[in-house]
């Protein structure tokens, strides 16, 4: 399965800059770049991003 991420929507919705981005990726262990990660932590950081957007 391939996952696409499309980062730039993601960034457009919630309003998160590329550091906010890079930040929740060091908080949890991830690499700073979102292109570097595996599907599963993609998809982890995405439902990451939109809970904490939520909030």
């Amino acid at each position: 399965m391939n996952l696409i991420i499309d980062w730039q929507a993601l960034k457009t919705l919630t309003e998160y800059c590329r550091e906010d981005i890079k930040g929740f990726c060091e908080d949890e262990g991830f690499p700073i770049y979102p292109g570097r990660l595996h599907p599963y932590q993609a998809l982890f950081l995405r439902n990451l991003l939109l809970c904490n957007w939520s909030v």
